[in-house]
C-alpha cells in the first residue's frame, strides 16, 4: 500500500515537484533519510569541451555518504526528455549508476553502464507507477535494494568481418546457381533465392516443432505417379508459408525454378541453419549481400549506405523504451540497426535490473520486437525482403 498521496493537481511549480512529490517519494517509499541522504541544490563540477562547468543539481541522493543517484525536477509544463543531457552530465561527474528526471507527471529512471552506455529502465507516468505502489522503483533504487556498482561487463567486440565476408560469398554462390540454371534477371533471381530460404526456414521450424509428417524431403516429391514434383513442392510450400509466415506474403507465390536447380540449392544449404549461434553474422552478411542484387533495376530502390544508417541511429539516440517506425523501410536497414542498438543496451544490463522491474531479459526483448519496431513499404517484394532480413 502506498505511503504517499499523489495529487497531480497540487503540482504547479518545480518546487512543488521537489517538495510535494520527490521528498515524499524518497523518504516514505524509498527509505532514504531526509537529513543525511538527500542533498538539495548541491554543486556539480564537470568538463564540457575545454570549459569547466559549475552547476547545481536539484537533488543528489546518498547512501553511506557516497552519491548513488542524481535527481532532476522539472515543472509540470516542461517535458522530461528536454534536459536528459544535463542529467547525464551530472551523473557522469558524480560517478553514480542511476538518475531520475521527473516533471510530476512522468518519470524516467536511467541506468549508467560501462563504456559510457546508458538506458531508460523505467519510463512511465507517475499515475501508473503510483497504482503499482512504486514497486519498480522500490525494487531498483530504494536505499535497501540499490546496487551502487557500475557494471563493467565487456561486450564481445570480436571482429567478425571475415565470417561475414564468407557468408556473403556463400549467399552469392547460391544466387549464382539460380542465375546460371534459370537465366533470370537479378531481381527475379533474388526472388527465387528468398523463396527457397523461406522454404528452408519453414522446414527448420517444422523440425524444431517435431512435426515429422511435415518435414521437407525431396524424395517425398520425386517419382510420384502422375504427379509433377514441382507442383507437389509448391503445394507443400503454400501450406508451410500459411502456417509459419502468413504475414509475410499478401499472396503466396510459387517457386519458379526447376527441380534440378532447387536440388542444387538445397544441397548447398544442407548445413545452413537460420537460427543458431551465428545468426547475427548471417543476418549482417545477408544485409550486405542485398544491395548488390537489388539496387537500381532490381527493386528499383537505392539503399541508404550502412554508415549513414549507423550515424542516423546514433544521432537519434535510440533507447530500449523507444518505438521505431520507418514509413519507407526498403530492406529494413534502419529497423535492424535500431534493434541492434536496443539489443546492445539490453545485453549490457544485468539480470538484476530486469528482475527489479518484474521481467526477464528474454521477455523484454520479445516484447520489444513485437511492440516497438514497425516498418511500412509500398512494394510487396521489399516487404518480403525486409522480413527475411529481420528474421536473419
Amino acid at each position: 500500500m502506498c505511503k504517499i498521496e499523489y495529487d497531480v493537481k497540487a503540482l504547479i511549480t518545480e518546487a512543488d515537484v521537489e517538495n510535494k512529490f520527490l521528498q515524499e517519494l524518497f523518504t516514505k517509499e524509498l527509505g532514504y533519510d531526509i537529513n543525511n541522504d538527500l542533498k538539495w541544490k548541491e554543486t556539480v563540477k564537470y568538463q564540457e569541451g575545454r570549459k569547466k562547468i559549475t552547476k547545481f543539481a536539484d537533488l543528489i541522493v546518498y547512501k553511506n555518504d557516497e552519491p548513488v543517484m542524481v535527481v532532476e525536477a522539472k515543472k509540470p509544463t516542461e517535458t522530461v526528455t528536454d534536459n536528459i543531457g544535463q542529467v547525464d552530465s551530472y551523473s557522469f561527474a558524480k560517478e553514480v549508476r542511476y538518475s531520475i528526471i521527473t516533471n510530476g507527471r512522468k518519470i524516467i529512471l536511467r541506468e549508467y553502464l560501462a563504456g559510457n552506455k546508458k538506458a531508460n529502465i523505467i519510463n512511465m507516468s507517475i499515475d501508473k507507477l503510483h497504482k503499482m505502489n512504486y514497486e519498480p522503483l522500490i525494487n531498483t533504487v530504494s536505499k535497501e535494494k540499490i546496487d551502487t556498482n557500475i557494471i563493467n561487463e565487456c561486450l564481445d567486440n570480436q571482429n567478425n568481418s571475415d565470417k561475414i565476408t564468407d557468408y556473403r560469398r556463400f549467399f552469392r554462390s547460391i544466387h549464382n546457381i539460380i542465375r546460371d540454371n534459370e537465366k533470370l534477371d537479378p531481381a527475379s533471381c533474388f526472388d527465387e533465392f528468398s523463396k527457397i530460404l523461406y522454404l528452408k526456414m519453414a522446414d527448420e521450424q517444422y523440425r524444431n516443432d517435431k512435426k515429422e509428417e511435415n518435414y521437407f524431403e525431396l524424395k517425398k516429391f520425386k517419382d510420384v505417379p502422375t504427379q509433377e514434383p514441382m507442383k507437389l513442392i509448391n503445394d507443400w510450400f503454400k501450406v508451410a508459408m500459411k502456417y509459419y509466415y502468413n504475414d509475410v506474403f499478401e499472396e503466396i507465390p510459387e517457386l519458379k525454378v526447376s527441380l534440378m536447380t532447387l536440388e542444387k540449392v538445397l544441397i548447398k544449404l544442407r548445413d545452413f541453419y537460420a537460427k543458431d549461434d551465428k545468426m547475427d553474422i548471417k543476418g549482417r552478411a545477408f544485409e550486405e549481400f542485398l544491395p548488390s542484387q537489388l539496387r537500381g533495376k532490381g527493386l528499383g530502390q537505392f539503399f541508404t549506405p550502412r554508415k549513414i544508417v549507423d550515424f542516423m541511429v546514433e544521432l537519434a539516440d535510440v533507447d530500449i523504451n523507444d518505438t521505431i517506425i520507418d514509413f519507407a523501410c526498403g530492406s529494413g536497414g534502419f529497423l535492424i540497426k535500431s534493434f541492434d542498438k536496443m539489443k546492445e543496451i539490453l545485453n549490457t544490463l544485468p539480470e538484476t535490473t530486469f528482475k527489479s522491474i518484474g521481467t526477464t531479459k528474454e521477455k523484454f526483448e520479445e516484447n520489444l520486437k513485437k511492440d516497438q519496431i514497425f516498418g511500412i513499404d509500398a512494394e510487396p517484394r521489399a516487404v518480403r525482403v525486409d522480413k527475411m532480413n529481420m528474421m536473419l
